[in-house]
């Protein structure tokens, strides 16, 4: 990326843009943790796409339809992982000795430390520090974990 094309970015994804977005993210996510990731991926693919959202008589608004994109794929990852909860939910309510790898769907898509992350966060209602001090690991390490895992399911989804 051209000293340019950083600056240009720089200028559009200022304190004040983020914040916009993070509300928006809030708002359709009703978790501040959430929004933030999804604007941190708003503002990769912003990098990535620098030369559309240079050539965009309204760049602030680029962002924004990045933003409606991302907060998509992260409603689509919780759906997906609700409904991987409710099968788990309905095979405890059949047999009470059921594992995660009795569940071929789930074990194909994550590894058993990234489903414990998800249902942590996503079933259980802990915010990701929380889980980072249950789990005993830095709160970056944590957030990026989680990401990583729903990652996998976005990536499933589609």
């Amino acid at each position: 990326m051209s000293d340019i094309e950083m600056e240009f970015l720089s200028k559009q994804f200022d304190n004040a843009t983020y914040n916009f977005l993070l509300r928006l993210a809030a708002a359709k996510l009703r978790d501040i943790n959430s929004a933030d990731d999804v604007v941190q991926e708003t503002y990769l693919i912003a990098h990535k796409k620098i030369k559309e959202l240079m050539q965009s008589e309204n760049p602030r608004g680029y962002l924004v339809n990045i933003l409606k994109f991302v907060v998509m794929h992260e409603q689509r990852a919780r759906s997906h992982m609700n409904n991987i909860h409710q099968k788990i939910t309905l095979a405890y309510a059949t047999r009470n000795n059921l594992d995660y790898h009795d569940e071929p769907e789930l074990f194909t898509i994550l590894k058993k430390s990234e489903y414990d992350l998800l249902r942590l966060v996503y079933i259980e209602g802990y915010t990701q520090k929380e889980v980072a001090e249950k789990l005993g690991v830095k709160y970056d390490t944590c957030r990026k974990q989680i990401q990583k895992a729903k990652r996998k399911l976005i990536q499933e989804i589609e």
